[in-house]
């Protein structure tokens, strides 16, 4: 389930490191690396950016270097956050804090780096990566990962609790679950949660506790009934809810409903629901996201929950990815969209020669009057060709390439749009040529801009 900076998976790199050097690495104390300007002069201005409120930071070897973590908490500051969640402060056998409270604490240093930028910074607990398996995870894990969360806030609460940028403890077990749970183990999953949350509160009286729940694998009616049960039983400050769309569990269209049906329970138990957006593509796509479904889950949070978050901020948001164009980037110039008089669906493919059942063709006219285009879009869904070229249709039904198509997920869950852009072209016609490993192709829609 990993995917390095491309899925909510832990990264342990960090972990490993304090493990093998100690929790003060040689060049904590170098001076940081020169730092881009504070505003790019290609960004857009400040009021026309999607707002995020809250930004994960997921620890990894760049967690150690305060010049880059304070380069990432400028970003969050100008993307209209006010708040960072640390994903967790330990992995598997190894911690972020340091069992001696006299070593250097690289969670201080995190803290401190936010308090001078006005942040706030939820700290997570434990994580381990059994619980991202797509089978249902043993109760004996739950209650390993609840005794070791429970253990590790008991053990450092004191070191963090009265800091001035310190806003509470983010319980990170995520609530993933492939189907709903049986009335014995909802109990059991309840009850193990519920009792480690009790001792992070008496440990830390009066923090805030959040929690966090996400779609499962393909799961469609969000298992509302399991969840409010839990919420109401472990009754949390705020409830995290992961939209799933970068894992390729939910559908960006899907997310209000799942917000509405999460905020009904979490309104029940006195909690603030968060929006947690996913800035990454499907690991197994491997795929960066399209701006269409950034957009549409964006909005979708926007419109049905308070706070807006991301995840993840020094990875998903960092120059030059896919979230950072997003919200810094400049606003892509509206194009006239060209009729087509005969947009194409079709389930089969149409095959051009049977010689040839490797290749498939997608193809459209243009209406009359529709003169020139800069942009083809093919959106596909699965079996996702394995490669696409866009081509002009001339009279005699002749098909002439103007080049690879470039992928991007999305706008759909299960969705791939193949975009390509290139010079003003005229044809009476234009085609989407594609290889496919199973010959089958579903494509949803074909677009032709100006």
């Amino acid at each position: 389930m990993t995917h390095p900076f491309a899925a909510r998976a832990s990264l342990p790199i960090a972990f490993a490191l304090l493990a093998l050097f100690g929790p003060s690495p040689p060049n904590v104390e170098a001076k940081p690396p020169p730092r881009r300007p504070a505003v790019a002069p290609e960004e857009r201005p400040e009021a026309e950016r999607p707002r995020l409120d809250l930004l994960f930071v997921q620890p990894d070897i760049d967690f150690l270097d305060r010049g880059v973590m304070g380069d990432d908490l400028d970003r969050a500051v100008r993307a209209g956050a006010t708040e960072v969640i640390v994903q967790y402060l330990a992995h598997g056998d190894s911690r972020l804090p340091p069992r001696d409270p006299t070593h250097p604490d690289p969670v201080v240093w995190f803290l401190d780096l936010a308090q001078e930028r006005g942040l706030k910074v939820w700290l997570g607990t434990w994580e381990l990566a059994v619980l991202w398996r797509r089978e249902i995870v043993p109760l004996k894990i739950w209650r390993r990962i609840a005794e070791l969360g429970a253990g590790l806030i008991e053990d450092v609460a004191a070191r963090y609790h009265d800091h001035p940028a310190f806003a509470g403890w983010y319980w990170t077990p995520e609530a993933v679950w492939p189907e709903p749970p049986s009335e014995s183990r909802l109990e059991s999953l309840t009850w193990t949660t519920k009792k480690a949350l009790m001792r992070i509160r008496a440990a830390s009286p009066d923090a805030p506790v959040a929690i966090v729940l996400g779609p499962s694998f393909g799961e469609a009616n969000l298992l509302s009934r399991s969840w409010c049960r839990y919420i109401e039983a472990t009754a949390p400050e705020r409830v995290v809810v992961m939209d799933g769309v970068g894992m390729g569990h939910l559908d960006a269209s899907l997310a209000g409903a799942l917000y509405e049906q999460v905020g009904t329970c979490a309104r029940r138990a006195g909690a603030i629901v968060v929006a947690d957006i996913e800035l990454f593509g499907p690991a197994d796509l491997g795929l960066a996201p399209g701006r269409e479904r950034l957009q549409r889950q964006y909005d979708e949070a926007r419109a049905k929950t308070p706070i807006v978050g991301a995840f993840d901020l020094n990875h998903h948001l960092r120059p030059d990815t896919p979230g950072d164009a997003f919200v810094f980037g400049p606003v892509p110039e509206p194009a006239t969209s060209v009729a087509l008089d005969f947009p194409t669906r079709n389930p089969e493919g149409a095959w051009r020669e049977r010689a040839k059942l490797d290749y498939g063709v997608i193809q459209a006219r243009l209406a009359a009057g529709s003169g020139s285009f800069r942009r083809l879009e093919l959106v596909t869904r699965t079996d996702h060709p394995e490669y696409v070229v866009a081509a002009t249709v001339g009279e005699d039904g002749a098909l002439t390439d103007l080049g690879p198509a470039s992928p991007t997920h999305g706008p759909g869950h299960n969705e791939v749009t193949w975009t390509w852009r290139g010079a003003e072209a005229v044809a009476p016609g234009v085609a989407f040529r594609m290889s496919t490993k199973s010959g089958t192709l579903d494509a949803v829609e074909l677009r032709a801009y100006r």
